[in-house]
């Protein structure tokens, strides 16, 4: 018994060394600082990347909306007098450009 009591005091001890420089807040930037940037390089293309997640989060939304624009104006064709055909070509244009752009970012 006295024997398991010193294996774990032994393995608590460890585990309190392995993770002081995470929990003490004091050390705390460094070692993620430490960490993070041993995966970014060069350090240019986390701004880069940074800034193109931002364009995608403000381009997207504008995609879904000209999308459901589309949408929207296949399905009046149901109220109106125009062909299907008519409707169609005068939205695949813009259903062309919002895929590729989709695509493209």
């Amino acid at each position: 018994m006295k024997e398991a009591q010193d294996l774990d005091k032994t393995n608590d001890e460890k585990i309190k060394a392995a993770t002081d420089p995470v929990k003490d807040p004091k050390k705390q930037k460094t070692v993620f600082k430490k960490k993070i940037m041993a995966y970014n390089k060069p350090c240019i293309l986390s701004v880069v990347g940074t800034f193109m997640a931002a364009c995608i989060g403000l381009l997207n939304p504008v995609f879904g909306a000209l999308m459901m624009k589309c949408t929207f104006g296949m399905l009046y064709i149901s109220n109106s007098n125009e062909t299907a055909s008519e409707v169609m070509n005068r939205w695949a244009m813009w259903l062309a450009i919002a895929a590729a752009g989709m695509f493209i970012f």
